[in-house]
């Protein structure tokens, strides 16, 4: 028999045959408030909010779904290994040699991409602004977490709060434009 643990919470649910199924689930730890400015979403909802959201993402990951990104998917991969291929040759013209090269900014190019094409049917190029916040959004936080601490401290209107607002609104801006585009 298993063990209920006192942070599991339980929903009734009909499955697809209409069947009544029991979804039990974990309570998630409380986040620093000021995770707001840059994780919302699916991994921070608990309960009935993060059912529903599931209940309605989960079809974009079915099969036929997923088939149809491969092409976008192939399109970003080709675009990342062009832009290697030149950037090899220019280097060096002995085609034998062995060439070092940074992968990770294209790495963190192809995923924005992906996720660009694949969700919202445009380039990266659309969304680099977005993405370009989140990465600024990311290094703030991790400034902001050496005071979080501090009773208050994310109402003070610091340099670095106050940017951080800005660009939580801004990125929301800019997705809510992209989304009424499609």
């Amino acid at each position: 028999m298993e063990r209920s643990n006192s942070n599991d919470k339980h929903h009734r649910s009909k499955n697809d045959k209409g069947d009544i199924v029991q979804v039990r689930y974990l309570s998630k730890t409380q986040n620093d408030p000021l995770t707001k400015f840059l994780v919302r979403g699916m991994a921070t909802y608990e309960g009935e909010q993060w059912f529903k959201v599931r209940k309605i993402a989960s079809p974009a990951f079915h099969n036929h779904k997923l088939k149809d990104m491969f092409p976008s998917i192939y399109w970003s991969c080709n675009e990342m290994t062009s832009k290697w291929k030149i950037l090899v040759s220019t280097r060096n013209h002995n085609p034998s040699s062995h060439h070092e090269l940074d992968v990770w900014p294209y790495i963190q190019t192809f995923t924005a991409d992906v996720i660009s094409r694949t969700a919202f049917g445009s380039s990266y190029e659309d969304g680099r602004k977005i993405f370009e916040l989140l990465r600024q959004q990311i290094k703030l936080f991790n400034e902001v977490t050496q005071f979080s601490y501090i009773p208050g401290w994310r109402f003070l209107p610091t340099a670095t709060n106050k940017r951080m607002r800005s660009n939580y609104n801004e990125t929301r801006a800019l997705i809510k434009e992209i989304i009424n585009k499609k």
